[in-house]
């Protein structure tokens, strides 16, 4: 089968495909490529051209800082929307932010800038890898270190074990309630 029946057997199968008129909503130029990498970067959507377009010409263009009143509350405003559609969940439950991992960052920076003069974080050796790197990072760049215990395999840790790692020389605990092994 050559490009162009090809294209043409695609073309068919998407017309008669009940969710084919979706296509419509992405650029697609017909004599571009057949592109399938959907996990990637995708096609572009109309929607964004248009929505591009704005924010361009009017926030930009004539908003200019004005236009950026309120995005500081949209991690609220949108976690409230998709709370409430997705999950079924009240307002203020639902934030969308940053990855967790960059959220973990700056929590951990945070509670060890509320305990200086201690020099030990404490962790669990079976702790999600990102973990484990983003508190070695952290304790190489304040000069602290870095205490990974290792827990029971099965049970993880217990509250007496949890007592035993820590004492007054510890600036941050971070465990973990899920073993993703």
């Amino acid at each position: 089968m050559d490009d162009g029946s090809a294209r043409e057997r695609a073309a068919e199968l998407d017309r008669r495909d009940p969710i084919g008129w979706l296509g419509d909503r992405f650029l697609i130029e017909p004599e571009g490529p057949i592109y399938l990498d959907g996990n990637s970067l995708g096609r572009l959507p109309r929607s964004s051209l248009e929505r591009m377009d704005q924010l361009v010409r009017w926030e930009w263009g004539r908003g200019l800082v004005g236009s950026w009143d309120g995005w500081i509350d949209l991690p609220a405003r949108v976690g409230d929307q998709l709370g409430q559609h997705l999950l079924g969940a009240a307002p203020g439950q639902v934030l969308i932010s940053d990855a967790t991992t960059i959220n973990l960052y700056k929590l951990a920076a945070a509670a060890l800038d509320a305990r200086p003069g201690r020099s030990v974080i404490v962790s669990d050796r079976a702790n999600f890898p990102t973990v484990r790197y983003l508190l070695e990072g952290l304790a190489e760049q304040r000069g602290l270190s870095l205490q990974l215990v290792d827990f029971p395999e099965v049970e993880g840790p217990s509250p007496d074990l949890v007592a035993n790692a820590v004492n007054s020389d510890t600036a941050l605990l971070a465990l973990s309630h899920v073993d993703y092994r």
